[in-house]
């Protein structure tokens, strides 16, 4: 199986002292479905922050693709990150304009774009949302449409 994250005694220490993950060793392979669960504030978040490339651990080593080292729009491209808060994700004129701002971003053609989201859209059932603005939407919506964006870019793994 194909390696895509391996963490090696990660250690986070935020710059009040906090320590919010220490030692801790992870890999995930191609194909892998993982469930990262604990009780608030033990960590899980930062954790996440950490094999998403999002924060450098303090101490300790993350390889992503068996490289230590890769570029960030290589991670965006890769990976998904579906924020707790869709409010944190949607926050365009319309839910049609946060589909489309992050295959952009990754440089994914319009075209390539416009078929997938197609698929999505139906997927989710939201196309009577995607003329609407976000903060309008209820939250069960508004976690629709952040998913979508996120799927919209056909995301290897998706935190």
């Amino acid at each position: 199986m194909d390696k895509i994250i391996e963490a090696k005694d990660i250690t986070y220490i935020y710059p009040d002292g906090t320590i919010a993950v220490e030692k801790a060793n992870f890999c995930l392979f191609k194909g892998e479905r993982v469930a990262i669960v604990g009780p608030n504030g033990s960590g899980k978040s930062t954790f996440i922050k950490l094999l998403a490339g999002l924060i450098e651990p303090t101490e300790g080593k993350i390889n992503f693709y068996g490289k230590e080292k890769i570029k960030e729009r290589e991670l965006r491209r890769r990976f998904g990150i579906l924020l707790q808060n869709p409010d944190d994700v949607l926050f365009n004129t319309t839910v049609m304009e946060d589909l489309e701002f992050a295959p952009a971003q990754i440089g994914m053609e319009k075209k390539d774009f416009i078929a997938i989201m197609e698929e999505i859209v139906d997927l989710l059932d939201i196309k009577n949302l995607l003329e609407k603005p976000p903060f309008r939407l209820s939250e069960g919506q508004k976690q629709r449409a952040a998913l979508a964006s996120i799927l919209t870019m056909k995301p290897e793994v998706i935190f």
